[in-house]
């Protein structure tokens, strides 16, 4: 099962046969594409309780993302867990403050000049200004977009690939 494929269900409206499919994903899987992956597609399809399940699944396996955290805070939001969705903004944070900290000290180099410093630093500063304001931004209705992309030598969405032998795809 892949995610290109549910999302084309999903895109066509086919919730029903979407949630039957990404029902059957198995962490144990060797083309397991992922927690926050799954719990992505369950929040296209507003089933909330399952995207919350696979968001605390890899919770800890992941850093602290402004794109996955702010879909993990929208889904607390929505199923009103107003304690988790506090406890996920003020860890990702506290987070994003020490890597702020850890950068500062980090010593310039060939490779990492003070310019690269700062600049980092200065994005650290937006992710966890984004952090901040997570819940102004839900709260007024933003509705986190859904970023996916296809792969289109390693999944069969539109074009193929090679595991099934297109004629694309061979030398």
């Amino acid at each position: 099962m892949r995610c290109s494929h549910i999302s084309c269900l999903i895109d066509l409206g086919r919730i029903t046969k979407a949630k039957e499919k990404l029902d059957k994903f198995n962490k144990k899987a060797d083309d397991f594409v992922g927690e926050i992956d799954v719990a992505d597609l369950y929040i296209e399809m507003n089933c909330y309780k399952e995207a919350i399940h696979w968001f605390e699944t890899g919770y800890k396996d992941y850093s602290k993302d402004p794109y996955w955290v702010l879909r993990f805070v929208y889904t607390l939001f929505k199923t009103n867990n107003y304690s988790r969705m506090n406890q996920v903004i003020q860890e990702a944070i506290e987070e994003k403050e020490e890597d702020i900290e850890d950068a500062k000290k980090e010593e310039v180099e060939e490779n990492w000049t003070e310019m690269d410093k700062k600049e980092f630093i200065e994005d650290l500063i937006v992710e966890r200004n984004q952090y901040k304001n997570l819940i102004k931004l839900i709260s007024s209705g933003d509705t986190p977009k859904f970023e996916f992309e296809t792969y289109r030598t390693g999944a069969c969405y539109l074009f193929g690939c090679k595991r099934h032998n297109h004629p694309e795809y061979q030398k």
